[in-house]
């Protein structure tokens, strides 16, 4: 793995691993930069959630995976089964989509990955979505999904995600740790997560021109279809804003080119300061969820990777 440490005075002491960018990927990003240009900003709402599944469908099967549907609590959802894995440990994934996209079979061969690489079984659910189910069904749904898990007997639980998933599995692991489960989660991994739905951070606007796909306007939109007149500055609604002290270990991995940037940022600075044992992997020239282009970049693969052996460290 080609990674070093970097301290930044601008973190309050957090310590960031830095991924430089190899040449074969900085290529490729300009290849999908190129490629996406002229649909940056406008996979939003309801309406594109056949293009976007279609994306998610396309990614790399990964090898000796299962597929199993299954309703946890009254959500559906698919399993993604290794050929060998502890039973009492599992890794609850929460799809990305800005709320408003995103589906569970569209993410198995994504999420396959990850359940291959850890070798630990891993369960997609499909949380209700906006607008037809704004804020807090999404909330609501996913602890009933972890209620479910916990009485069918796992013992060992990571909640993971990527973009607003990201988010939600943030204050999912916020929710129960502190409300007094009788699981409490093993630990978090999340990529590219969205923290802030009041959009605050910096990156929107400095790194608008790098991200190759989202841009400030049409995450409003999709903020303001999920929140329909709710406070973005509530707990349950950005994890930002939460109390996040008392957290179990939490892995970051965010992209160095995309508007999101400064979400992961900032929630790691104040995982951080709340003593939370925290690592933020930050990938140089990456874009939004980067490592669900694991057949096309190699930084994809690495990452998994890293998020893998972190999952299984965490599992008892």
């Amino acid at each position: 793995m080609n990674f070093k440490k970097m301290h930044n005075s601008e973190f309050n002491g957090l310590k960031s691993i830095y991924h430089p960018i190899t040449a074969q990927d900085l290529h490729t990003i300009s290849l999908m930069k190129e490629q996406l240009s002229s649909i940056k900003g406008k996979i939003e709402g309801p309406e594109a959630r056949k293009p976007f599944d279609e994306v998610m469908e396309s990614v790399k099967l990964p090898g000796d995976i299962t597929f199993q549907e299954e309703t946890i609590n009254g959500t559906s959802g698919w399993w993604c089964l290794p050929k060998s894995y502890n039973k009492e440990s599992m890794i609850l994934y929460l799809h990305g989509g800005a709320y408003n996209v995103g589906s569970a079979k569209a993410y198995r061969n994504f999420v396959g990955h990850i359940a291959g690489e850890s070798d630990t079984a891993a369960f997609i659910p499909d949380y209700r979505l906006a607008p037809e189910n704004p804020y807090p069904v999404a909330v609501e749904d996913v602890e009933l999904i972890y209620t479910g898990l916990i009485e069918k007997g796992y013992k060992n639980i990571t909640i993971a995600g990527d973009s607003a998933g990201g988010g939600l599995a943030l204050i999912l692991l916020a929710r129960t740790t502190k409300e007094g489960s009788s699981v409490i989660p093993s630990s978090g991994v999340v990529f590219s997560p969205w923290t802030d739905l009041k959009l605050e951070s910096l990156s929107l606007q400095s790194k608008a021109e790098e991200d190759i796909l989202l841009t400030k306007e049409s995450l409003k939109r999709d903020s303001e279809r999920y929140l329909r007149g709710a406070d973005p500055l509530g707990q349950d609604a950005s994890p930002l804003y939460g109390d996040l002290k008392g957290l179990l270990p939490i892995q970051v991995h965010v992209g160095e080119a995309e508007v999101l940037f400064g979400d992961s940022l900032r929630y790691s600075e104040k995982a951080f300061l709340s003593g939370v044992n925290l690592d933020l992997h930050i990938w140089e020239g990456m874009p939004h969820v980067f490592p669900s282009n694991i057949d096309k970049l190699s930084s994809a693969k690495i990452a998994l990777e890293i998020a893998a052996l972190f999952v299984k460290s965490w599992q008892g």
